[in-house]
């Protein structure tokens, strides 16, 4: 019988089909809209648990409340700072199955020099000439010992603050 997999659940994609699968999705943007659009398009119960951003003060709570209210098979994490800031640490320990990575492996996302130092220590290719600096102390002349450069704040900035020399 063919499987479909959805996160570490594995469901015959008989009973998938015949079965009502609640899905709780955090966050609103292109991606998430596009899973859920996706889901619900297989008859899927989607509830979007939390946009995360916004009007609520405790997103973390907010979405530990309506998890226990909804009661997800599992649950999709589209942005990088709920994930950043440990949901799916929270939902693991409350047995709710997630899609998006600990806090702990979205530091790959969250933390420039964090990546940067893991792909040094590696030695893992596309690395990039890089420095990181928690003073202003030694930033002109690195800067002027190189042809160009790009400075990248450590930490999430929703695809902004990039700065690239002239």
């Amino acid at each position: 019988m063919p499987l479909a997999r959805v996160a570490s659940l594995t469901y015959p994609k008989k009973l998938l089909n015949s079965c009502l699968l609640n899905v709780g999705v955090i966050g609103k943007d292109g991606r998430t809209s596009a899973i859920t659009a996706a889901l619900r398009k297989e008859g899927a119960v989607v509830e979007c648990l939390s946009e995360w951003k916004g009007a609520v003060s405790d997103p973390r709570n907010e979405v530990l409340l309506r998890t226990a209210q909804f009661k997800p098979d599992f649950v999709i994490v589209g942005p990088e700072e709920p994930l950043a800031e440990g949901i799916v640490d929270d939902l693991n320990r409350t047995g709710v199955p997630c899609i998006g990575p600990t806090r702990k492996l979205a530091q790959l996302e969250a933390s420039k020099s964090f990546t940067r130092h893991l792909l040094e220590e590696y030695d893992i290719p596309g690395n990039p000439q890089y420095r990181v600096f928690t003073s202003i102390e030694g930033i002109a002349p690195f800067i002027e010992s190189l042809d160009g450069y790009v400075v990248k704040p450590d930490g999430l900035t929703g695809g902004k603050g990039v700065q690239l020399s002239e």
